[in-house]
């Protein structure tokens, strides 16, 4: 489900943002379209979170549901009642906006991450920045500092969205980790594999060498983006669902002392920066360089590492990486 509301959509939560519980026909009279259009728009907003309705006699009657995204709208539209934004935030522009919520970019960059194309990216944000809802600075473009309440909103709408997605792969799915569209869950039950969900962290281990008797959940992570997982992406998912576990960073350090040769260091950085573990990574690289001295806080002692790595084969002064990032 795409992060993307119509004008109509728009228009229908303009509308119930003065009501408590309100008919469709009388909302379909505000805005001026017919109640069979209105009732397919309010369907999308249910499905999207942003609409509750409730029975009342023999008419339904619709209201703005208390989901936190759908709150931050109504906040929104009350404090610019005289701004026209439905055409400003219809079509393309919560998906071009959604990126910026956690990042200064560059044009190429919003596009890669939004799914539109450079012209129509250049072609919103040229109308973003009339209202101050985008900066650019050089060649980057960052989110304007007076419409905070905004992004927190476009970014609530896709947690929203993540966690629907989540639920509806496993009914017992529990979100450990997110950033725009991907995301990383936990559940009990087998999903399976396919071209943007793909298991992750201990299970994922065992193609890379490190065989670990698996607990009783397992961890998938979705992603429009990739195609696969490389082994750098399992140590990075591994460290972001408990960032405080030193198992966890034990079979992460076990992890990369087995595939020394299979590790990019440009691509470890880069995607350390998106799961703000840059500081982890910087510790793991320092404790393979100087065997565990000084030993960082939720790492092993270098015995229980060393130990650790017998089992597994690992001869660690042939296969620690001996760099620093």
């Amino acid at each position: 489900m795409k992060l993307r509301l119509n004008i109509l959509q728009l228009k229908i939560l303009r509308s119930l943002s003065s009501f408590q519980y309100t008919r469709i026909k009388d909302v379909a009279r505000d805005v001026n379209r017919s109640p069979t259009r209105v009732s397919i728009a309010v369907k999308d907003l249910e499905d999207k979170g942003f609409i509750e309705s409730e029975k009342r006699g023999f008419s339904k009657q619709v209201a703005i549901s208390s989901n936190k995204h759908s709150s931050l709208l109504k906040t929104f539209i009350s404090e610019h009642q005289h701004m026209k934004f439905e055409k400003i935030l219809s079509g393309p522009t919560l998906e071009i906006l959604l990126p910026l919520t956690y990042s200064k970019m560059r044009l190429s960059e919003i596009a890669k991450e939004s799914g539109y194309s450079e012209r129509t990216v250049r072609r919103v944000v040229k109308k973003l920045r009339e209202f101050g809802i985008v900066t650019t600075e050089k060649f980057y473009y960052s989110k304007g500092s007076i419409h905070k309440l905004l992004y927190d909103f476009v970014e609530e709408f896709q947690r929203y969205l993540n966690l629907k997605l989540a639920l509806e792969l496993s009914s017992d799915a529990v979100i450990l980790w997110e950033r725009g569209k991907e995301f990383i869950l936990k559940t009990r039950q087998e999903i399976k594999e396919k071209e943007d969900i793909f298991s992750t962290c201990f299970t994922k281990m065992y193609d890379f060498g490190i065989k670990l008797i698996l607990p009783d959940y397992r961890h998938y992570f979705y992603t429009p983006y990739k195609k696969r997982l490389e082994v750098e992406d399992v140590a990075l998912h591994t460290l972001a669902v408990d960032r405080t576990s030193a198992k966890n960073t034990l079979y992460v350090l076990l992890l990369i002392s087995k595939n020394p040769d299979k590790i990019d260091l440009d691509y470890l950085k880069k995607e350390s920066e998106k799961l703000e573990l840059e500081e982890t990574v910087h510790q793991l690289f320092n404790y393979l360089k100087n065997r565990g001295k000084p030993k960082p806080t939720y790492f092993p002692t270098w015995k229980e590492f060393e130990s650790k790595a017998e089992d597994y084969a690992i001869c660690l002064k042939e296969k620690s990486l001996e760099k620093s990032i």
